[in-house]
This record gives C-alpha cells, sequence and structure tokens, in this order.
C-alpha cells in the first residue's frame, strides 16, 4: 500500500516520527495549499495509475485543522451511479454501499473492510436502468434489504431481501406508481413495519407548452414479512423529487412533505401534508423554496424545539432554510448559496460541535458544499467547498473506518464511481 509520510517540525531541527496518509496509487508529486480556503493546509496528490505512469489520477488530502485531514479514496461501480444508500449488509458491524447504475441497468454493493475502504463491487441486474434505491430491513429479521426502482409501470420496484451475509434473495416486483424517481422507508404509521414512500412523475403533454410532469406520491404501509399494501397516491405538486416525513405541528403524527422541481424545472416548491387521522393526510399546503428542490431534510435545525425544513435546490444553486413555527407553518425562507445543480442533501455534525449541519452534493460543480450550523439566527455559515468525483449527485453518510465520525459518500455518475471522504 502507497503512504504518504508528514514529518512534524519541533523547531530545533529535528522532527517528530512519520505520520502516514493513505494514496492509493503510486506518488508522482505532490502539493501544499489551501485548496478550499478554509484557513487549513490541504494536501494535492497527483497519483500513479500504473507502472508505465500512462495514468494520473489527482486527489486532495483535506486538511481539517490541527493535524487532521480528510481522506478520499474512489471506488469503482457499475456505469453511470444516480442513487447510493447505506447499510450494513453482511453482519460485520461496518457500513457498506449499493448504487443504483443507470446505465448498467444493475446495482452495486460494495462491501466496506472496517477502515474506509470498500471490496470490489457485486453487480445485480435489473430488468431496466434504475432510478433510485433504498436500504433497511423490509422483513424486519434484522438483516438490511434493498428496494430499487427501476423505468417501467408495473412491478417497477424490486425488493431484494438480504440473507445477512453479502448476498440476496431472489428479488420479487412491486408496483410503486409511474416514472418513480425517489424512494425512502420509514415508519410512517408506527405500527413497527417500515413503509415505503416512492415521489412519481407522469407525463401530461398539455401544460407548459412542453412536456411537464405532474406526478404524485406514493405510500406503501408495510405489513411485515417485506410484504406491502397496495400503493396509495396522493397529489402533491408538480414534478415531485423526494419526500420525507416528520411532526410538524406537534399532534404526535408523522406529516408529509414533498419536494417538487415544478413545470418543466422551473419554479417549484415544498408541499406539506398534514397527518389529520390514521394513515389520512389533508390537502398539500405550498411553501416557497428555490429554483427545482431536488432534496429535503425535516430537523429542528436552529435547535428551538419545532421542525424545520432544509431544500437543496438545483437551479438557484442554493439551499433554501425554512423555521418551523411549529403548527405546519414556515416563516419566510432564508437561502444559502451552494455549489453548481445541487441534487442531494445530507444532515450531519461536520464540525463535532453537537449542532446539526448539512452538506450538498453539487453535480455540475462536482463538489460538496458544507453549511455549518452557527447556532445563531443565521443559522448556517457560508459554505465550505469539497472536491468530489465528477458529476456528484447523490450523498450518503456513514461511519465508514469505525471512528465514531460521521463520513460521507458520493455517487459520481460521470465516473462511474464512489468517492469517500472520511472525517479524521
Amino acid at each position: 500500500r502507497e503512504e504518504i509520510e508528514i514529518l512534524y517540525g519541533r523547531g530545533d531541527g529535528t522532527f517528530e516520527d512519520p505520520q502516514s496518509l493513505p494514496a492509493r496509487e503510486g506518488v508522482a508529486s505532490l502539493s501544499v495549499g489551501d485548496f478550499n480556503l478554509d484557513g487549513h493546509q490541504d494536501v494535492a496528490v497527483l497519483e500513479d495509475g500504473d507502472n508505465a505512469r500512462s495514468t494520473l489520477n489527482g486527489k486532495i488530502l483535506w486538511g481539517a485543522g490541527g493535524r487532521a485531514f480528510l481522506t478520499q479514496g474512489q471506488y469503482p461501480t457499475g456505469e453511470n451511479p444516480i442513487d447510493l444508500a447505506t447499510a450494513d449488509f453482511d453482519g460485520d458491524g461496518v457500513s457498506d454501499l449499493v448504487t443504483a447504475d443507470a446505465d448498467a441497468r444493475s446495482f452495486s454493493l460494495l462491501l466496506g473492510n472496517g477502515d474506509g475502504t470498500f471490496a470490489d463491487p457485486q453487480a445485480h441486474t435489473l430488468p431496466a436502468k434504475p432510478t433510485a434505491i433504498v436500504a433497511g430491513d423490509l422483513d424486519g429479521d434484522g438483516n438490511a434489504d434493498v428496494a430499487v426502482a427501476h423505468d417501467g409501470t408495473f412491478n417497477n420496484t424490486k425488493l431484494f431481501l438480504g440473507r445477512g451475509n453479502g448476498t440476496f434473495e431472489e428479488p420479487t416486483g412491486i408496483t410503486t406508481g409511474q416514472n418513480t424517481v425517489f424512494l425512502t422507508l420509514l415508519d410512517l404509521d408506527g405500527d413497527g413495519h417500515l413503509d415505503l414512500l416512492a415521489a412519481n412523475r407522469s407525463a401530461n403533454t398539455a401544460d407548459c407548452g412542453n412536456q411537464v410532469f405532474i406526478g404524485d406520491l406514493a405510500i406503501l404501509y408495510g405489513r411485515g414479512g417485506g410484504a406491502f399494501l397496495p400503493p396509495r397516491f396522493l397529489t402533491a405538486g408538480e414534478n415531485p423529487a423526494a419526500v420525507t416525513a416528520a411532526d410538524l405541528d406537534g399532534d404526535g403524527r408523522r406529516d408529509l412533505v414533498v419536494v417538487g422541481k415544478g413545470c418543466n424545472d422551473e419554479g417549484g416548491g415544498a408541499a406539506v401534508l398534514l397527518a389529520t387521522g390514521d394513515r389520512d393526510f389533508a390537502d398539500a399546503v405550498f411553501f416557497e423554496t428555490g429554483q427545482a428542490p431536488a432534496a429535503v431534510i425535516a430537523h429542528d435545525l436552529d435547535l428551538d424545539g419545532t421542525i424545520d425544513l432544509a431544500t437543496a435546490n438545483t437551479f438557484s444553486h442554493d439551499v433554501t432554510f425554512l423555521s418551523g413555527r411549529g403548527d405546519g407553518t414556515f416563516r419566510p425562507p432564508i437561502r444559502f448559496a451552494v455549489g453548481l445543480e445541487p441534487r442531494d442533501l445530507a444532515l450531519v455534525d461536520a464540525d463535532l460541535d453537537g449542532r446539526p449541519d448539512l452538506v450538498t452534493a453539487n453535480f455540475d460543480s462536482s463538489d460538496l458544499s458544507v453549511l455549518l450550523n452557527d447556532g445563531g439566527e443565521g443559522v448556517f455559515l457560508s459554505e465550505r467547498r469539497f472536491a468530489a468525483g465528477r458529476g456528484s449527485g447523490a450523498l450518503s453518510t456513514a461511519d465508514f473506518d469505525g471512528n465514531g465520525r460521521p463520513d460521507l459518500a458520493t455517487a459520481d455518475a460521470r465516473l462511474d464511481r464512489v468517492s469517500i471522504l472520511l472525517h479524521p
């Protein structure tokens, strides 16, 4: 294994014992500088792709202050990974990854080694291009399972029940709706079974002068054993892209939030559907976001005891923060600039101060934006940028190296790989 060694000076002409940082290929050259302007020194490494030096790959070890670095690794997937999820699929206590590989018509399983590295991908064939993937214990046996949506209208989501050893049973198909683009798992009705929520787009050429995706939200309530009730469809705005659930009005029931990109990806907003009873929801009420929101998080971000919303807005290149009033409504939006075309959003305590921070995966600028929570009225500080792979459009977080701190994984669609950023 190739390494970079750092010898910290004692100030008297001598040096401490070397500390090693991993380099996945032979090191051809390196340079030091503050490449992301966060006040910490970073190390840029030019890595030798093979013994003939015909391929050179660049990566950056991001300085995190003191003597810590964020190390980045890259691991192959199938062609055009457009979504990813994290779970422990082989029961070893280590987080693994699955990616939905659109052009390969498959999903890849990358088993974690426990040190932040991953084994070679294992491909699982699908009947059509996958569009979304999610992981969770669907049948309640303690093993992680996979649900992956693909092109089509009938049985367009496949369930792969995990055996707990990194393998899966033969898939079964369920219908989640027309053109499913997003999946999430949560216990919406509190019965102890995971429910499956899907955001669907259905083509309608009568609006906007061009094709516009109207779409709907599908709820499939879990019955246990990996079975689901037939989908219940709710209207939740135009061109839905993502959905989450939380108790927005303090009545003990989980409400729904659906973000949609609007007519032809122009406009859009957040639709809130308050729970009114057992599996019943009020009509959607809409709240302003940035342009074409693609991801949403519901969490108490300003630490006032009520649930807030944050959205990643694809074509206004920003994040919208909506402070919750505790009654299902929100204060006027505050927007924070991030990289170009943010397509995913994650909640993580990046600086380990106990406050929730936000991270976006920026597809067009191929980087991550970190918005640190300052605990004040402004809520978030200006973004900090970290390089990721080309076309980083999906994001997941887990402790991949077992040091108790959150790490990040991105699906890099233009490079057919995942990138891993390890928190020191």
